[in-house]
């Protein structure tokens, strides 16, 4: 089968401290301090088999992600950007969408030629933060696209219990478009596990800032316009994402540098719409800490909450007394926990209470993957592959 396959030598930092398990498994837990010089093509590989819980997926649709991008290429130094778990070589791709062709050997809940949308977070069911519904902390997780093959291939196999069924997406919006959003699904669990299950939701008029517009980012703009929120306002790094911000129903989209250039900071817009009072909920989604916490810190309403979505290795030096004061919070959340993300994101989708159809900007094929992956700048909304 054809498939996108990144490499990179192990050549931890000098000051990384290696874990027994990382050096027996060659899984770093942080990739930006082991892996160096990644390299991707475009290459023939084995087609896999399932084994017993198992499932073989003809992928139809994957989505890329910064993340993706961070695996792929390289900062001043050689070493990936990516600050998460990561073994190479690996097929990258983890918000994916497709058919499935072959259950192996207990799999009695999925058929062949059933779509599915798969959780890439890849748990064990057994340790102690499984069994309490917190999968996504699972101590012996893999992580699709990541630690395991993925999803920018013609095949991929997964275990059935991260499969969930996505035909009727595929039934309402048609199979172009249907496996196409049936991939975001993936993205969108990512802020509606942070907004439903670790922030607490959504109160009626919330006021809520969401900083970043990439696909997380937008999808968590459109879940809390869905939810009823009172207003969302978004803050993206340049102009070019508010367009899309705005289309997925943001009542104000900002550019933090046209801002600066008048003299203005993301804080102070904040309190002005609010009255001084400051918003309930603000999301970082743009893994720009040091840029972003001090203005979310800054205007954070009474008994508000921070939410840290967005990926971010380089160390932050923060004043903390504004969360004493104001009895504030920060929570993060990382990934989704799949039985209480994703079954509801399809009903959503399918029913079109949340459209995320503005989102997909751009369609690429499977040879064109690795020139997405590692292209210079990065457009807004989402490159989809379609794999078949």
């Amino acid at each position: 089968m054809r498939a996108v396959v990144v490499t990179a030598s192990w050549d931890p930092r000098v000051r990384y401290v290696l874990t027994q398990d990382e050096v027996a498994r060659r899984v770093a837990r942080r990739g930006d301090q082991v892996w160096r010089g990644p390299r991707i093509s475009v290459a023939e590989v084995p087609t896999p088999a399932p084994g017993p819980g198992e499932v073989l997926l003809r992928v139809r649709a994957c989505g890329i992600c910064g993340s993706d991008r961070a695996l792929c290429t390289a900062d001043r130094e050689g070493y990936v950007r990516y600050a998460g778990r990561v073994r190479f070589p690996v097929i990258p791709g983890h918000e994916f969408a497709g058919e499935v062709l072959e259950v192996g050997v207990g799999v009695s809940d999925l058929r062949p030629g059933q779509a599915v949308v798969v959780d890439n977070m890849q748990t064990c069911g057994s340790c102690r933060e499984c069994l309490r519904g917190a999968s996504n902390q699972c101590t012996a997780a893999e992580e699709v696209g990541f630690t395991v093959p993925g999803g920018l291939a013609e095949f991929v196999v997964v275990p059935a219990r991260c499969s969930f069924p996505a035909g009727d997406i595929v039934a309402r919006w048609g199979e172009q478009d249907g496996y196409r959003l049936a991939a975001l699904v993936e993205p969108a669990a990512v802020a509606y596990q942070g907004l439903f299950v670790e922030a607490g939701g959504i109160q009626e008029s919330c006021q809520v800032v969401v900083y970043g517009a990439g696909p997380v980012g937008l999808c968590t703009v459109a879940l809390a316009k869905a939810a009823g929120a009172g207003s969302v306002w978004v803050f993206t790094r340049t102009p070019r994402g508010k367009p899309l911000a705005a289309q997925l129903g943001a009542d104000g989209v900002f550019a933090w540098e046209e801002l600066a250039r008048d003299g203005m900071r993301p804080a102070e817009v904040i309190r002005e719409l609010t009255g001084g009072r400051g918003a309930d909920l603000q999301v970082e989604a743009a893994g720009a800490f040091p840029q972003t916490l001090p203005e979310m810190l800054e205007s954070l309403a009474p008994r508000g909450t921070i939410l840290l979505l967005g990926r971010c290795a380089a160390p932050v030096s923060l004043e903390l007394e504004i969360l004493i004061s104001t009895a504030g919070r920060v929570v993060g959340s990382l990934g989704h926990t799949g039985p209480q993300t994703f079954p509801p994101l399809v009903e959503m989708v399918a029913s079109g209470r949340l459209d995320l159809r503005p989102i997909l900007q751009r369609v690429v094929s499977l040879e064109g993957a690795a020139a997405a992956l590692t292209a210079p700048t990065w457009p807004p909304g989402k490159t989809m592959v379609q794999v078949a």
